[in-house]
């Protein structure tokens, strides 16, 4: 009766550690799966946030229509950064970048604390979080075009995400308004030889002396030395010596106004015109094969200069995380 009791004893005793070894598979598969779950719904919901996000800032733009002008950031309700159409109406994935600029320093360590009520509007579009981050950058490279958005950018070397589980990015294709390259010529050179000469047109269409800035942009590729010199014409042929330019590279710098604010600015001799306009171009010194770039490049009346260099086309980039 001993061993038979001693038996059944031993038994139970691998029976019931049976059991607790399945109990605690069962546990730790349960807990993996609904860990499995949580991540699922955070990433779902992290999503699905920063799509309606970038949704909201490329199709509309924002309210008060006029918070891009609001320079105390004071009563923002929505930061959109779509440019309006003549109507009023907002015109989907045309971006502002005088709006991009204006969410940039609200986004300032100062201004984001001081500024509760904007703060909060901006916010509200990422679900109430501080964790995103907006990118304008090079489809092509993954540059940036423009500095970055993202919470006290001032004081802050990244955003943050860079040790994050959960990180969703949403990128969306836009036309940058503010920016017209109305013509250019490209990879003029001085190899040999005489100085050479190159002209081109562009045209300015009714109203557009009135609401757009007009820059020359010259661009040397690469950016080395020695460098041609570059003397450039508007609206006038040149004189005898090559000489009366407009412009002078060097000593002048691009970009050169031609009409900004709706008057002449630093003007070419001959201001430029509604209708047919023409540029000649000298490139000549020391013979060099750096090669140069003309163009012209109308803004937005009273963008800041630096909008020069942007391209017509770029991708918002919206990012956020857990």
């Amino acid at each position: 009766m001993k061993d038979k009791a001693q038996i059944f004893t031993l038994d139970m005793l691998f029976a019931l550690l049976l059991v607790a070894a399945l109990v605690a598979a069962s546990t730790q598969a349960y807990e993996i799966a609904a860990k499995q779950n949580r991540s699922y719904s955070t990433r779902y919901s992290l999503e699905r946030t920063v799509n309606d996000a970038s949704e909201a800032l490329i199709k509309t733009s924002g309210l008060p229509q006029s918070w891009r002008e609001n320079d105390n950031f004071v009563n923002i309700e929505t930061p959109g950064l779509a440019e309006e159409g003549p109507s009023g109406t907002s015109i989907f994935n045309a971006l502002s970048m005088r709006k991009f600029e204006s969410l940039r320093m609200l986004t300032m360590e100062d201004n984001w604390t001081n500024y509760t009520d904007s703060a909060d509007s901006v916010k509200e579009l990422f679900g109430g979080s501080s964790k995103f981050e907006i990118r304008l950058i090079d489809e092509n490279t993954g540059e940036n075009i423009w500095r970055p958005i993202y919470p006290k950018w001032d004081v802050k070397s990244s955003p943050g995400y860079e040790n994050s589980l959960e990180v969703a990015t949403v990128k969306r294709l836009v036309d940058i308004r503010e920016v017209e390259r109305e013509n250019s010529i490209e990879n003029l050179m001085h190899i040999s030889g005489p100085p050479g000469i190159y002209r081109f047109k562009f045209r300015v269409d009714s109203g557009d002396l009135t609401n757009r800035d007009w820059y020359l942009v010259v661009k040397r590729h690469p950016p080395g030395t020695p460098q041609p010199e570059v003397r450039i014409w508007v609206n006038k042929e040149i004189q005898a010596a090559a000489s009366g330019w407009d412009w002078r590279m060097p000593p002048d710098k691009s970009p050169f106004s031609m009409w900004w604010h709706g008057a002449g600015q630093n003007p070419p001799e001959n201001d430029i015109q509604v209708g047919s306009n023409y540029v000649v171009v000298w490139v000549g010194g020391r013979p060099t094969p750096y090669s140069i770039d003309v163009s012209v490049i109308s803004l937005e009346r009273c963008s800041p200069s630096r909008y020069v260099d942007l391209p017509p086309l770029g991708t918002v980039e919206v990012r956020m995380w857990e």
